[in-house]
């Protein structure tokens, strides 16, 4: 580990592959190096490159896990500089950008949480802190999905899961899971927080309209630290907010779209 390039806003890192695994044809668990110190937590996100290509930009990641000397990304391949991340050599070193953004609270109670896909990364995270007072629901595609991506899922005292297909859990869609789990009373939480697609988020945000909800954004954000103004987010209030740095977490009810204001 090189050391780093710190500015007013934010630490740049020269960060070397530690393990790359691929669990999917279209997920990938990268295991990079981080400086130890670092107070990565749940919600907050790195910007990843590999340099060597001067037309790329880098890519903002959940972090799913932190220890003192390396992170877990769980990438989703999708384009062009996501193949890269899967194809390149074993010794790669990456630019990393991070720890940024603003993490999801922690309020005292049982929390429930609820994500699909790559959202799932941020929500990994805070369960494996939180554990013994979390409910999960998670939205796979297919069981071979799930069972792919079961290995990096903590174990929780409370987990259930739904496929689109019906191949494993619930059918259908987690959001339909969650009406089911709301309608045979698992209502006694203190909060939730959601990632996911954003169709997802804002239904999940109309069916907990009475639980304080944060929901993280998956916006694209190309520079990390509130500069290109590319992840800007229109505000229940009508003034506008960076993803990147007031988020990605924000509370539902205070995004134009997820709240009230829509009834």
């Amino acid at each position: 580990m090189q050391n780093g390039r710190i500015t007013a806003e934010r630490q740049v890192w020269s960060s070397r592959l530690l393990e790359r695994l691929l669990l999917t044809d279209e997920y990938l668990l990268l295991r990079l190096e981080a400086p130890g110190g670092l107070d990565f937590r749940p919600g907050m996100f790195v910007n990843l490159q590999l340099p060597g290509d001067r037309f790329s930009l880098p890519r903002p990641f959940s972090v799913m896990s932190a220890t003192d000397g390396s992170l877990q990304l769980l990438v989703k391949v999708v384009g062009r500089e996501t193949r890269r991340f899967r194809d390149c050599p074993a010794d790669s070193v990456f630019s990393l950008a991070g720890p940024l953004g603003t993490p999801f609270p922690v309020p005292a109670g049982a929390l429930l949480l609820v994500g699909g896909g790559v959202g799932l990364a941020p929500l990994l995270f805070l369960a494996q802190q939180y554990r013994d007072r979390v409910t999960l629901l998670a939205g796979f595609r297919t069981a071979a999905e799930y069972e792919s991506l079961a290995a990096v899922l903590p174990p929780l005292s409370q987990a259930l899961l739904a496929t689109d297909d019906g191949s494993a859990g619930s059918p259908g869609l987690v959001t339909e899971l969650l009406e089911q789990h709301l309608a045979a009373g698992g209502c006694d939480y203190a909060a939730a927080m959601v990632c996911g697609p954003e169709p997802m988020m804002y239904r999940v945000a109309q069916l907990l309209r009475s639980l304080p909800t944060w929901v993280s954004l998956e916006n694209y954000m190309a520079c990390g630290y509130g500069v290109c103004m590319g992840c800007v987010v229109a505000m229940s209030d009508r003034n506008l907010s960076r993803a990147c740095c007031e988020g990605p977490v924000f509370r539902s009810d205070l995004l134009q779209g997820y709240g009230s204001d829509n009834g």
